[in-house]
């Protein structure tokens, strides 16, 4: 009796864990935060997203853009990193975090870019506003002008170092186009977002970047705080040839918006590297879909994810050839069958009708290329157009009308045919040259 209650408590403990494993996969992928967004640098994919277009003030994230025009200054050769800046009062009494500039001082502009980008100086950046453009109402309005350029519609910015401000707001959509754009144009910048300490006048300042030497491949960029976003971090990493992007905005605490965003990065490069998608974004709908299919790939039974905005549905499939999507489309149930290949590519098959029934793929397109079935049906070859064959005169190679190739193919079966009659001919030459010898 009690090796059948030991063998009961035992089955309905793995019972519970298994439900707690089943519970745990079939959670949503979510990020603590208000918005989030994870980019792959090597192709421009949107990994991930979650409320990616909500309005949120930027905090210190805005000293990218700031940091932007001073690069871009510097290369244009119109200030250089020995200049040297004097500090007004203006720029020493700035409040929040500073890099602890001192009114009438001179300082060099390359001091100024390292306490901007590692300390977070509130001052720093207001020196280096008045120093590039003589004031900083000239220079906020060459931010908002360059952000324009860059695509980030929804972004205003008031400050040059992200102090509160009435409507000063940015989306974690248009963080991730500034700071892509920043890395790719000044990849060089990454040797100071990635210092994790930096020492002005005999006071040490730590990076608030955290994820700095603990989350593997980390270098960079900016973290930001203010009461009405709350922690805020743009955040790149790269493990081989793959590079990154994280943006999280409005985490409750610091410790989250780490854990958070190490968490995001991970899930991106475990998706990236294995080639599986794990989870997709609805297609309009701004929120996080998880795929979620049978890991056996024997079944091939569609199940629907996630029914989001505008009635659009996500259906995810498992075949033996690998995980099939189908995305939503235009219209209200319409869909879009797409596959992840070895090569890293996304293949778009066909649209469908909404139903279970799903195409199969026709055909290999680029990253984040959409194709049309008619243009992805030539998967097999051309068919074989005919041939017509003129007969010659005997000993005469054959005359062939024909295309493609398979004209080709029947070109080399003819001079096959042509090299096997040629010994037969050079004999019957030599038979007619000995008869002409011998006496009659």
């Amino acid at each position: 009796m009690e090796i059948r209650r030991g063998s009961f408590i035992c089955a309905a403990a793995l019972l519970f864990v298994l439900m707690l494993t089943w519970v745990a996969e079939a959670r949503p992928f979510q990020v603590n935060a208000k918005s989030a967004i994870l980019i792959d640098m090597t192709d421009g994919r949107v990994l991930y997203e979650q409320n990616a277009d909500t309005l949120i003030p930027p905090a210190s994230i805005t000293k990218v853009i700031t940091l932007y025009l001073v690069f871009d200054a510097i290369r244009e050769g119109r200030v250089h990193l020995w200049d040297s800046v004097k500090v007004s009062h203006a720029a020493a009494s700035t409040g929040g975090s500073r890099m602890g500039l001192r009114a009438g001082r001179d300082v060099q502009l390359q001091e100024l870019i390292r306490g901007a980008a590692v300390v977070s100086g509130n001052d720093a950046c207001v020196a280096l506003a008045e120093h590039l453009s003589g004031s900083v109402d000239a220079f906020v309005r060459k931010m908002n002008a360059k952000a324009r350029e860059l695509g980030m519609t929804r972004t205003v910015f008031m400050t040059p170092n992200g102090l509160p401000a009435c409507g000063q707001v940015t989306t974690a959509r248009d963080i991730s186009k500034l700071s892509t754009a920043y890395l790719r144009r000044f990849p060089e910048s990454l040797a100071i977002h990635s210092m994790q300490s930096y020492t002005y006048i005999n006071s040490t300042h730590h990076n608030a970047n955290r994820l700095l030497g603990k989350c593997p491949g980390v270098d960079g960029l900016k973290t930001g705080f203010v009461c009405a976003a709350g922690y805020n971090i743009t955040a790149t990493a790269k493990r081989g040839e793959t590079r990154l992007l994280a943006v999280v905005l409005g985490a409750p605490s610091a410790g989250v918006r780490t854990a958070q965003t190490t968490k995001l990065l991970e899930a991106g490069f475990h998706r990236v590297n294995s080639g599986s998608l794990e989870y997709v974004v609805a297609d309009g709908g701004g929120t996080d879909v998880p795929a979620r299919h049978s890991r056996s790939a024997r079944h091939a039974k569609v199940k629907v994810a996630k029914t989001v905005k505008h009635g659009r549905v996500l259906h995810a499939a498992k075949t033996r050839k690998g995980a099939d999507y189908c995305k939503g489309g235009g219209r209200p149930g319409s869909v879009v069958v797409v596959k992840k290949t070895k090569g890293g590519k996304m293949v778009i098959a066909s649209k469908g009708d909404g139903s279970a029934k799903m195409k199969s793929v026709l055909g290999k397109a680029k990253a984040g290329e959409k194709a049309s079935a008619k243009q992805l049906a030539k998967k097999n070859p051309e068919p074989k157009k005919n041939i017509a064959v003129k007969k010659g005169e005997p000993g005469k190679s054959k005359t062939v009308q024909a295309t493609g190739t398979s004209s080709k193919v029947q070109q080399a079966k003819d001079a096959s045919a042509n090299q096997k009659k040629q010994p037969a001919s050079k004999k019957n030459n030599r038979q007619a040259q000995d008869s002409k010898k011998r006496p009659s």
